[in-house]
């Protein structure tokens, strides 16, 4: 008898709308916002999109909702305590009941994606999934009968991607409150299931990604939400994600990816982590590599771990060079490298950057050297440590924050001018361990604007108090005059 424990990890309602908020960004005119607007005594509110997973434990309480890790699956428990605990055997079935439901006001559409690790059950499990059908609705005996009532069937491989009920994805209009697609997920283990099963374990994670349905009209019946794309490819190595980029598709890892080498791209790039690591080898010099783009780039991150290199010199986790309007728009991540974590180097004029609830860390935990850069970070921590041991005329002083000065073939001669640079709600760091000292602001460039609200600021481990902050910035002589800071 084998023993499998299935959870449901990533659920991503708050990430799918930064997704969505990305392919909005990539060239399609969305409605999407989560905002209101007043004029006069009219007041005109903008449609919002939210999603969420729900599933009936079989305890009485009904349908809640399992997003964000809330709640497993198929548990390993006792089963006389438990109606979801599972003790795989061959020929054993179990059913799940589960909701998709728009919480929002929008039309979406969906699609479902089953992320497998395979702990060596991969090859003696199916699965099947009946649209439609609530807890106290399914009426079917056996396997045979569920297969012949399903509307997806097939396999568990790693990767695998569950259509929608009712075929390659599904929509919920708007219109009433918590609209829900109700259908059921069987897991069955095949009856001639060998004794090379034994002893294995397997982990099924469910993945709900939305975008906008063609539903809504303007005043010209333009159904100007038609082209909202749904097509994440779920990768779950190094050439798939490579492949999927390249081919301009948004990707779900449904493993952590090892790069063989920088990820390259010069067109838009979205990839849902679902809470996986992209990594590279030793002696790679960077994680994502956005370069020598024609045409206004988006890169669209959420819910991914991006580690960069830990060893070598002026390391990136993502480089942006020559990228011309260039979107980056991250949520939910983290990202890091010994050198700097995010770069956006020269001649990547009218960078825009929207960073919410992520962390970055590094020597430099941001850096520009391109100028009339947009950019935000909410709700995040950047950690900056100098642990460099070399000098320059006896110091290396750096910062957290670097707004530089002109490069080497940089266009611009004055570097990361006009740019404004915006904190809301931030956790900022300061670290030293070679007595060099650490900022949290380097600004090198003129008329560079600055607004830090309502942050917390660590030199060293401890906090220190706003009036202490502008001894940790440090500002250029030369750019001091044009230089507009705002702490509150």
């Amino acid at each position: 008898m084998t023993t499998r424990k299935s959870t449901k990890r990533a659920l991503l309602s708050s990430v799918l709308a930064t997704v969505l908020c990305a392919a909005m960004l990539i060239g399609t005119t969305f409605a999407w916002f989560t905002d209101s607007v007043i004029s006069g005594k009219n007041r005109i509110v903008a449609g919002n999109l939210d999603v969420d997973l729900i599933m009936d434990k079989l305890d009485g309480e009904g349908y809640v909702s399992i997003a964000d890790g809330e709640g497993d699956i198929f548990q390993e428990a006792d089963v006389a305590q438990n109606s979801n605990a599972t003790l795989w055997e061959p020929g054993k079935t179990q059913i799940v009941y589960l909701g998709v439901q728009n919480k929002g006001s929008l039309a979406l559409k969906y699609n479902i994606l089953l992320q497998v690790t395979d702990g060596g059950l991969i090859g003696s499990l199916e699965y099947a999934v009946i649209d439609g059908i609530k807890a106290a609705d399914l009426t079917a005996a056996n396997w045979t009968e569920l297969k012949a009532a399903a509307s997806s069937t097939g396999d568990i491989a790693a990767g695998s991607m569950i259509a929608a009920p009712n075929g390659c994805l599904d929509e919920i209009v708007n219109g009433q409150a918590n609209e829900t697609d109700y259908f059921a997920l069987a897991v069955h283990m095949k009856e001639e299931a060998g004794n090379q099963y034994q002893a294995k374990d397997i982990t099924i994670d469910l993945t709900v990604v939305a975008t906008q349905a063609t539903a809504e009209s303007d005043s010209f019946d333009n159904q100007y939400d038609k082209e909202a794309p749904l097509d994440f490819v779920p990768v779950a190595n190094a050439d798939e994600l490579q492949n999927a980029i390249d081919a301009g598709k948004a990707v779900s890892l449904t493993a952590p990816v090892e790069l063989e080498g920088a990820l390259q791209a010069t067109g838009d790039v979205t990839i849902n982590g679902n809470g996986n690591a992209l990594t590279i080898p030793s002696g790679t010099d960077r994680v994502i590599n956005i370069t020598g783009t024609e045409n206004p780039v988006t890169i669209a991150l959420s819910n991914v771990d991006i580690q960069g290199p830990t060893t070598g010199s002026y390391t990136r986790g993502i480089s942006i060079y020559d990228a011309k309007k260039v979107k980056l728009v991250m949520d939910n991540c983290s990202l890091s490298a010994n050198y700097y974590a995010l770069n956006v180097a020269s001649a990547s004029d009218e960078a825009e950057v929207v960073i919410r609830n992520s962390t970055l860390s590094g020597w430099c935990a941001f850096q520009t050297h391109s100028p009339n850069a947009n950019v935000t970070f909410e709700n995040c921590t950047l950690v900056g440590l100098n642990d460099k041991g070399y000098n320059a005329e006896g110091w290396n002083d750096f910062a957290t924050v670097v707004i530089n000065e002109f490069s080497e073939g940089n266009p611009d001669p004055e570097g990361a001018h006009d740019g404004t640079f915006t904190f809301k709600n931030c956790r900022i760091e300061a670290n030293q361990t070679t007595g060099n000292k650490q900022y949290f602001l380097s600004v090198r460039a003129k008329n560079t604007t600055l607004i830090a609200e309502n942050c917390t600021f660590y030199v060293d481990g401890e906090r220190i108090s706003q009036d202490k902050v502008p001894d940790y910035v440090a500002v250029y002589p030369e750019v001091m005059e044009s230089f507009q800071f705002t702490l509150r």
